[in-house]
């Protein structure tokens, strides 16, 4: 469900198609983009009991699943991309931002405990744009792969056999599927609206890592061209 902020962000993105309906479109060549917007996912994540340094898990199982709150959180990311023709290659970093954990296993969190779960994402995407109503505007979809990093950390978890700091961290492989809209407003500037979706493809092999699910992220953004 989403909550009053994704509401608002999916409004501005609706005004600003609106608004922008006398832009030109997309330029070939250079652009950079700065994006801001929300990460939705993941709810849970399954973090084997080799990949913390330190104690146990108390219930001796391999692993256990983290509950962490999915009402979406602030995050940024850049591009820097080339476009000729329709078609263009982007580099693109993404800060999933950080979410707080919310229980175990289906328990709430008993007193004094805590966890932050977070990641980012670096990745190369192809890209097609389809110019609308007249070349005013151009649609367009991105395809592509990168590294995903994530860090759980937790104090005081009723999961291990001490109440020591627990962390654990994770590089994977990732893939990331996205449709956006852009809108310049001059030859070198404009706006960009974009949908993403993160989904690792090794799932950090569960059986010494994090298991987490896909990430969902609207963003509403600048793009300077050159």
């Amino acid at each position: 469900m989403l909550n009053n902020s994704m509401m608002k962000k999916l409004l501005l993105f609706v005004t600003l198609i609106f608004i922008s309906l006398s832009a030109y479109a997309a330029q070939d060549g250079v652009y950079g983009v700065i994006a801001y917007g929300d990460v939705i996912g993941p709810s849970s994540i399954s973090v084997a009991n080799g990949a913390f340094n330190g104690a146990p898990y108390t219930n001796g199982n391999s692993n256990n699943n983290f509950n962490l709150a999915n009402d979406g959180r602030f995050a940024v990311n850049g591009s820097v991309g080339y476009i000729y023709n329709n078609l263009g290659i982007e580099f693109k970093y993404i800060n999933l931002g950080s979410q707080h954990q919310t229980g175990v296993n289906g328990n709430s969190l008993q007193a004094g405990e805590t966890g932050t779960y977070g990641g980012h994402y670096y990745g190369v995407n192809g890209q097609y744009f389809i110019p609308l109503n007249d070349g005013k505007q151009d649609i367009f979809f991105s395809l592509g792969a990168g590294q995903l990093h994530t860090t759980f950390a937790t104090v005081n978890s009723q999961a291990f056999t001490t109440s020591a700091p627990q962390s654990a961290t994770q590089n994977e492989w990732a893939a990331l599927l996205g449709v956006g809209a852009r809108f310049s407003i001059t030859d070198h500037f404009g706006i960009n609206l974009e949908a993403d979706r993160i989904t690792p493809v090794t799932h950090g092999l569960l059986n010494s890592g994090i298991y987490n699910n896909a990430y969902t992220i609207l963003s509403v953004g600048f793009v300077v061209s050159y």
